[in-house]
């Protein structure tokens, strides 16, 4: 019989499918369950780990489903194989599935609205579990600055409401010219509300982003980035992100 060691050692490489079940057996031992359910681990292992994609990238799905029919599942499986899980906690598997899919997409001439859905998605994950007290706001925790080429937030927001799909596509009232996202470059801020809690974004002026850069990191401002600013426009700007909630 295998130590308890040994089963560990045998056991994660199987349920990661990195190990068939005749290796698994011989090293572990046969299952007293048999080897029928025995093979039936990995596959539940499997599932589970797709419904992890699943729950943190919902509007992914159906941005894949509008670029090419059955990328999802493609791209799902891929980065399984690439990337299987090391951290005990499980969700936070996902921090490298943006980056991911922009090399596949670079590489596989895919949309590069594929790559924003994925961060938006995460980002959003990660301010609402940032271990950052209710009344502070971080840099890179709980407020993030992304530049995205394409109306990203608003059509992830619009596929979680069920308005955009493959299926919806030329529909009256469903989502705009081809349902997929816009291409419009914009800076975006991403933050946790101080007055709720909840993960929110907005398009900021030049102004509000002076505002937030000196409060998160002061005396960090670009030169060009003060210059273009007046005392007026960061005296209203600093109005808006406080009854945003952006700001303390």
């Amino acid at each position: 019989m295998a130590s308890l060691h040994e089963f560990f050692e045998a056991v994660v490489p199987y349920l990661r499918g990195e190990s068939t079940v005749d290796a698994f057996v011989a090293r572990a031992g046969a299952s007293p369950s048999g080897r029928a359910r025995t093979e039936l681990y990995p596959w539940l292992v499997r599932g589970d780990l797709e419904r992890i994609i699943d729950d943190l990238f919902p509007a992914f799905r159906v941005g894949c489903d509008l670029a090419r029919p059955g990328l999802y599942a493609s791209l799902r499986r891929r980065y399984l194989e690439r990337h299987p899980p090391r951290h005990f906690e499980l969700y936070r598997w996902g921090e490298t599935f943006a980056d991911f899919v922009g090399e596949v997409a670079r590489a596989d001439l895919l949309p590069g609205y594929l790559e924003e859905i994925a961060d938006f998605h995460f980002t959003r994950y990660r301010i609402l579990t940032a271990d950052v007290p209710a009344a502070e706001q971080r840099f890179e925790s709980t407020l993030f600055v992304r530049q995205y080429a394409f109306e990203t937030p608003a059509f992830v927001i619009a596929a979680e409401r069920g308005l955009v799909s493959a299926a919806l596509v030329g529909v009256a009232g469903a989502a705009p010219v081809g349902a997929a996202p816009l291409n419009s470059p914009r800076i975006y801020l991403h933050y946790r509300s101080l007055l709720d809690g909840s993960a929110r974004f907005c398009v900021p002026t030049t102004a509000m982003l002076l505002a937030v850069t000196r409060f998160a990191q002061p005396g960090a401002a670009p030169a060009a980035l003060v210059a273009a600013v007046t005392d007026a426009d960061l005296r209203d700007a600093e109005s808006s992100l406080l009854a945003r909630g952006i700001l303390p």
